[in-house]
């Protein structure tokens, strides 16, 4: 248990799927997970645990914005032993080259924030 999540050691599998909206990751949680089971309800952002093909993955609200994200990614990486945090969710664009509601996934990042710099080196 860590001051944001509820959850205990062992709770989340190695990879989390990591959605902003507590509303959108207990739909992918029912939509793409076998078995899921709720982890955390602590502070409205809902994280569970069940399998994907097989295999363990757990899904883990964030809330919105980057210093909502870190906390979450934090205590995921730092107490709760997961390796792999994929950042899920939904961004505006401005070219007429994407439909709405278009897939875009993305090769790079580029950030030009303080928090970008000091935590993940961009």
């Amino acid at each position: 248990m860590t001051p944001h999540i509820e959850a205990g050691r062992g709770d989340y599998a190695e990879t989390v799927l990591l959605p902003g909206d507590p509303e959108r990751a207990q739909w992918m949680a029912e939509t793409f997970l076998e078995a899921p089971r709720c982890v955390n309800r602590r502070r409205g952002a809902l994280g569970f645990t069940g399998r994907f093909r097989g295999k363990p993955v757990s899904i883990q609200a964030t809330g919105i914005g980057v210093s909502s994200f870190l906390i979450y990614a934090h205590e995921l990486l730092d107490y709760h032993g997961v390796k792999t945090l994929i950042r899920t969710g939904t961004s505006g664009g401005l070219s007429d080259d994407v439909p709405l509601r278009g897939l875009v996934i993305s090769s790079e990042v580029r950030a030009e924030s303080a928090v970008s710099g000091q935590v993940f080196g961009l």
